[in-house]
């Protein structure tokens, strides 16, 4: 009976310590946090480092196509912002940025890499900060093989 309450008690005292614990790491607001952030550079299609990589461009190139990129990521900015147009309006100026910011890369790049940009994934958006996957959904019955 003795080692029943004994056994009873320490328990009790070794919850309460747990949950105590516990309470304490909930209100502690100097813990680091779990990811490291991301740098603030884009990443993927709209990074000049990405495409200079992708399509072999010279030191030349890579400073010609940055304007270029920052000036479409910037309209692309200002047009999500831009909530007077309705969907149709918007992708028919997304559509005018992307043909504006093309003809600009036809004049920096040579015919070879200007095709390969066109066909690469570069070419889908070249101007957005990539999110790491897609926005497309899976077709209806893919599975991921693994």
């Amino acid at each position: 009976m003795k080692m029943n309450k004994t056994l009873i008690m320490a328990g009790l005292i070794a919850g309460s310590l747990f949950t105590t614990s516990l309470a304490v790491r909930a209100q502690d607001t100097t813990n680091a946090p779990a990811v490291a952030p991301r740098p603030a550079a884009p990443r993927g299609a709209g990074n000049v480092e990405f495409l200079a990589k992708q399509l072999g461009l010279t030191d030349e190139q890579k400073d010609k196509i940055k304007p270029v990129l920052d000036e479409a990521r910037q309209k692309q900015l200002d047009l999500r912002k831009d909530t007077t147009m309705d969907k149709t309006e918007r992708q028919a100026k997304m559509k005018e940025i992307r043909d504006e910011m093309s003809a600009k890369f036809k004049e920096i790049l040579t015919p070879e890499q200007f095709e390969k940009w066109q066909k690469g994934p570069a070419h889908r958006h070249p101007a957005a900060p990539a999110t790491g996957g897609t926005n497309q959904p899976a077709a209806p019955g893919a599975a991921s093989k693994q």
